[in-house]
């Protein structure tokens, strides 16, 4: 552990965590301190035993805490189309406090277990010998630490929670049906007091025993001696199999952002563009250069696709933020509006098939140099052979859904320009009703072949790790 630099990053993600949450709104975002904390155990995790499964621990608390974003839209999107059902709200509060409240304590533990583990076979004695806390100057033993932090993080779970409970919908005394409760704001205020007065004893402790450990500067030491038993070799050989199976998860994760997901409480506007899909895959690229030197056409047209995706993006947010589709046929304006639209649709489609096919090959030497028997070993065979053409075609048929995806999208864009309308008469007057689609049955298409891409990326890249591991380890 760097005495300044790691020490000043435990620390900030010591004050993301403490504070409690209101709902599922959390003011310090905790997918932030998650993270720190995953990467600061990168080294431990592939030289101690336990940091590893405390790392995996804090990526999936990191994630779950990111979806309080898609679950708040959510809510939003419900009491938009209702606004006194506050039943959504108990219940994605209730979801996200269980499944954060058992991660977080099952995190929790592997960590002090790795802690402790590495504590006892090494010489780091702060690892489990009492420390003083930094105010208080009190001493506190690292079980009673270990005790405090389970009590602390089951608690913040069940003050976020609790509350919410009035908010759902009943029946008064009166007989009138209210989904809000007088007794919401004492609680809510009681919950915020107790857990900040919780959540600053914890983070005393927090930060006293991380300066204990600090000021010890024995950490990476032990750590070194650890992966140094159980061979240096095995160490290097596990950090660069987790970093590139880090990186191919990546890459298939980011393509949920090719899905079109859109309301009409929005305007139909995309709420996941698609150049953040190449923003990602452009960096996942970049960062497996050393394990493919032939990475400059995936990683070049990586980017320009991105700018494509943003300008095509920012287009259709403009239009959508001024006219409706049913707006093109009847609008001169919104007509010529549509057009840069339309333009930049093809431009979408024509940069997404150069990054596709500049990805299949990218990964074509991926798997050539990095699984099963390398090419130029004289024991190459028609095995190998076979099973390197196996997953050389799952890279070629992952770009081709890919390409009719991002055609059905570019299609569609074609398609919302040309709207028919329904009539209905009264007393011999034509009435003018809702829009129709000429083809509204083609969002289904869409649809289809972007959850095809998604979980195709994603059994693909799971695949390629998969064999990774078994060529290195």
């Amino acid at each position: 552990m760097k005495t300044k630099s790691d020490y000043a990053l435990l620390v900030l993600a010591f004050v993301m965590l403490f504070n409690p949450n209101i709902t599922v709104i959390d003011l310090l975002p905790d997918f932030v301190a998650w993270f720190i904390l995953a990467r600061l155990f990168d080294r431990a995790a592939d030289a101690a035993p336990h940091f590893e499964e405390a790392r995996a621990g804090f990526v999936r608390l990191g994630i779950i805490s990111i979806l309080r974003i898609p679950v708040f839209a959510l809510i939003l999107f419900v009491k938009g189309k209702d606004p006194t059902d506050n039943n959504i709200i108990t219940l994605a509060t209730f979801t996200m406090a269980a499944i954060e409240g058992v991660l977080t304590v099952m995190a929790a533990k592997n960590t002090f277990l790795a802690l402790f583990h590495l504590g006892e076979r090494s010489d780091v004695a702060s690892l489990i010998k009492p420390f003083k806390s930094p105010i208080t100057k009190r001493t506190v033993s690292t079980d009673a630490y270990k005790e405090y932090t389970y009590f602390f993080f089951i608690c913040k779970a069940l003050l976020y929670a609790l509350p919410d409970m009035f908010l759902l919908t009943r029946v008064t005394d009166a007989g009138y049906v209210t989904s809000f409760s007088p007794y919401y704001p004492p609680a809510i205020l009681i919950s915020q007091i107790l857990g900040f007065t919780l959540g600053t004893v914890w983070l005393i402790r927090s930060v006293g025993y991380a300066r204990a450990i600090t000021d010890e500067n024995k950490f990476n030491d032990a750590l070194f001696s650890v992966a140094r038993d159980g061979s240096i070799d095995a160490y290097e050989r596990k950090r660069r199999i987790r970093k590139t199976s880090t990186l191919l998860i990546a890459f298939a994760i980011s393509t949920v952002f090719t899905l079109v997901v859109s309301f009409d409480d929005f305007r139909g506007i995309d709420i996941l563009p698609c150049f953040i899909f190449g923003i990602v895959a452009s960096i996942c690229i970049f960062r497996l250069r050393s394990q493919v030197p032939s990475f400059k056409p995936a990683f070049i047209t990586g980017l320009l696709y991105s700018f494509v995706a943003a300008v095509d993006y920012v287009l259709s947010v403009i239009f959508l933020s001024r006219y409706k589709y049913a707006d093109i046929t009847r609008n001169v304006l919104a007509e010529k509006a549509y057009l840069p639209v339309q333009i930049a649709g093809v431009m979408h489609l024509a940069s997404f098939i150069i990054f596709a096919v500049c990805v299949a090959l990218f990964f074509k030497a991926f798997i050539l140099n990095h699984t099963g028997l390398s090419p130029e070993s004289e024991r190459y065979g028609k095995m190998e052979t076979a099973y390197h053409e196996s997953l050389i075609q799952r890279s070629y048929r992952l770009c081709g859904i890919g390409i009719l995806a991002a055609a059905a999208r570019c299609a569609n864009v074609f398609i919302n320009a040309y709207v028919s309308f329904s009539y209905t008469y009264k007393d011999d007057v034509p009435s003018l009703t809702v829009p129709v689609s000429v083809a509204p049955w083609f969002n289904i298409v869409i649809a289809a072949l972007s959850l095809l891409y998604v979980g195709y990326s994603l059994y693909f890249f799971s695949t390629l790790k998969d064999e990774v591991k078994m060529k290195y380890l």
